[in-house]
């Protein structure tokens, strides 16, 4: 958010009027430049802030960071068929990572779970005979609360991920589109590479499917712990499974539409497993 402001000063010979300056002022609303005072909230505008020509440059830089921008850039048609290829191996590359930075995030997380509940159940086994109900009913609070945390750590982490890997495919599809409708590109050595990663992710992102369909079903059906903060906590990651697992749904079926493509053009061998 942007705040405009006419800079002025106050007359005194005219009673306190508040006289208007022909420069306008500017400045985004970051934390850093809201100060609270005794009767609310002032935004501090730096004095150089002024609106001119060179303002456009700073308003785009603002657009592109909290608005977000797309992976592709904006000068991309000015790319060579090459270049353009190039970077949409970069993309399936950043992809295969954002993937495996999930399958790793569930199953740290499910090799925590497995830990947590070997302990408490050493705990309970060892030591509910010297402790009272209150120290046992804490030990059991604590554990729910710690595994709340880390499944929103994790929640959090997933989030970021799974982003990245939905807008990296679809601009490389899209990419991808472009350069065999235009074609000039077929003795590229990165074609081949690229050809082969379009199959590898897409078994990748079946697979994936898979894991999480499990996930789902652990977390939104029965609760892994009777504590209201880990169910919380699980029920609000299974809805993030849920909407996620749609998405790349949506995803595998535009990639196996593209391989099956570039099969009938005899790009690919027809080897890639079908959509479960």
């Amino acid at each position: 958010m942007l705040a405009l402001v006419n800079r002025g000063t106050f007359d005194s010979a005219t009673g306190g009027t508040f006289k208007v300056l022909q420069s306008l002022y500017w400045t985004p609303i970051l934390k850093n430049r809201i100060k609270k005072t005794p009767k609310g909230y002032k935004i501090r505008i730096i004095r150089d802030s002024q609106i001119s020509e060179q303002t456009s440059q700073k308003f785009d830089i603002l657009i592109n960071t909290y608005q977000g921008e797309s992976l592709i850039p904006d000068d991309m048609y000015l790319f060579s068929s090459d270049e353009k290829l190039e970077f949409a191996h970069s993309l399936m590359t950043e992809c295969s990572e954002s993937l495996k930075g999930i399958r790793k995030e569930i199953c740290a997380l499910d090799d925590y779970y497995k830990s947590l509940v070997e302990n408490g159940t050493l705990f309970l086994h060892s030591y509910s005979n010297e402790c009272s109900k209150e120290q046992i009913d804490r030990f059991i609070s604590q554990s729910a609360n710690t595994y709340a945390l880390k499944l929103n750590i994790c929640k959090t982490r997933f989030k970021v991920e799974a982003s990245i890997v939905t807008e990296s495919h679809i601009a490389a599809l899209r990419l991808a589109e472009d350069l065999f409708s235009i074609g000039g590109i077929e003795n590229n050595p990165i074609l081949l590479i690229l050809l082969r990663e379009l199959e590898l992710e897409y078994n990748a992102i079946v697979s994936l499917i898979s894991l999480l369909n499990s996930v789902y079903e652990r977390f939104s059906n029965t609760p892994t712990m009777q504590n209201v903060v880990a169910i919380r906590s699980e029920r609000s990651f299974a809805l993030v499974i849920e909407d996620y697992t749609a998405d790349l749904k949506s995803l595998s079926q535009l990639l196996k539409a593209c391989i099956d493509h570039l099969e009938q053009n005899g790009y690919l061998a027809k080897n890639s497993p079908e959509i479960q």
